[in-house]
């Protein structure tokens, strides 16, 4: 069996990893990434909805302001 901080260890546990198909769904850098208290890296699936939901809401002319507005005025 490989060292556990050796590469061939490391691409064994990849062959293994049942979610591996997942990583395509995320930005990912080409480097080590490290995020300490944040969500990770955004999926392309989020990204997706997101721009859907904020081109509706740009497509409300204004109205989207004017119901928040008229949300927080009660």
């Amino acid at each position: 069996m490989a060292e556990i901080t050796s590469r061939e260890y490391a691409a064994g546990m990849d062959a293994e990893d049942k979610l591996s198909t997942y990583k395509k769904e995320f930005y990912l850098p080409d480097y080590l990434y490290y995020e300490a208290n944040g969500l990770g890296p955004m999926s392309r699936r989020s990204e997706e909805t997101l721009m859907r939901v904020s081109y509706r809401i740009s497509s409300m002319n204004g109205a989207w302001t004017s119901l928040c507005g008229a949300i927080t005025n009660t």
